[in-house]
């Protein structure tokens, strides 16, 4: 299911008949993040398809963040014409679009 190509890079293969459910990719997530050997993975990038089912969105919905809203999703790579997002782009926007619960105006995790 996970295709790694040269540089560690890696990405879920999806097609317009099968989009992966949220647990295929949490399981496909965690397997490309595990520690091989005592070494962390290299970066890790993933397709807009990807994040839209880990986010609940549309792939249209991704598309028209980076073209009609720009800076308005995370940050993106154009990699010989194929849109990838960074596993660390993504947590830091993750990161940057939370808000605290409670209203307090405190982070309370």
């Amino acid at each position: 299911m996970v295709k790694k190509t040269k540089g560690a890079k890696a990405t879920v293969p999806t097609t317009k008949a099968h989009k992966p459910t949220y647990d295929e990719l949490a399981s496909t997530l965690t397997k490309m993040t595990s520690h091989k050997n005592g070494r962390a993975p290299k970066q890790l990038f993933f397709d807009e398809v990807w994040l839209a089912a880990r986010w609940g969105l549309t792939d249209k919905a991704m598309q028209n963040w980076r073209y009609e809203k720009k800076g308005a999703g995370p940050a993106f790579y154009k990699l010989k014409g194929a849109v990838r997002y960074r596993l660390r782009d993504i947590v830091a926007f993750e990161k940057k679009c939370r808000t605290p619960s409670g209203g307090g105006g405190e982070d309370q995790s």
